[in-house]
């Protein structure tokens, strides 16, 4: 067993964990900007290059399909409905897969609550050279990251992925005996 894979009793929640701490700083976030920023109205931080500006976004990232809000929450919830299902099989999968996971639905749960209830996303992170964003979306980019780095990270040991010998059915693995043999 891999050094960073946990007994499955213990890490059963562990995705949902991570990702109801992503969705928590994600909603106060974003509640804290439309309480306190009119929309549109920048806040500068840094003043040159970083600040807060309060922005709605109707679509998927950097604005992309405005007019499908509704497709894009389904999407999310069809994801935290499949998390549901098959939670005791990504417990299984290593710490990096399951904290990407985790990240992963907690910025898609928290961009569809905005979706559902306001109407389109709340972005107000303001880097100037950039589109505004939130913590969601830097949820979603970073488990994006963690997938790719686990991907290539197995992939540097020789084999794919998702053909790991921890992962391969009984018939592949006869199937890799016989050709051993001749």
């Amino acid at each position: 067993m891999c050094r960073d894979r946990e007994p499955v009793g213990r890490q059963d929640m562990g995705i949902f964990r991570v990702a109801a701490a992503v969705l928590a700083v994600d909603q106060l976030t974003k509640g804290w900007v439309v309480n306190r920023l009119p929309l549109g109205e920048r806040l500068p931080l840094w003043p040159s290059w970083l600040g807060l500006r309060y922005v709605k976004n109707p679509g998927a990232a950097f604005g992309i399909l405005p007019a499908h809000g509704g497709f894009l929450a389904a999407v999310a919830g069809l994801l935290l409905v499949l998390a549901v299902v098959y939670h005791r099989s990504l417990a299984r999968q290593p710490r990096l897969v399951r904290v990407a996971v985790g990240l992963g639905l907690g910025g898609a749960a928290g961009n569809m609550i905005d979706r559902l209830l306001r109407g389109a996303v709340v972005d107000f992170i303001d880097v100037s050279v950039w589109p505004v964003f939130n913590v969601a979306d830097m949820a979603i980019v970073a488990a994006t990251a963690l997938m790719a780095l686990y991907i290539v990270k197995d992939s540097s040991r020789g084999e794919p992925a998702a053909a790991s010998e921890e992962h391969a059915s009984p018939s592949r693995a006869r199937d890799d005996r016989e050709g051993e043999g001749g």
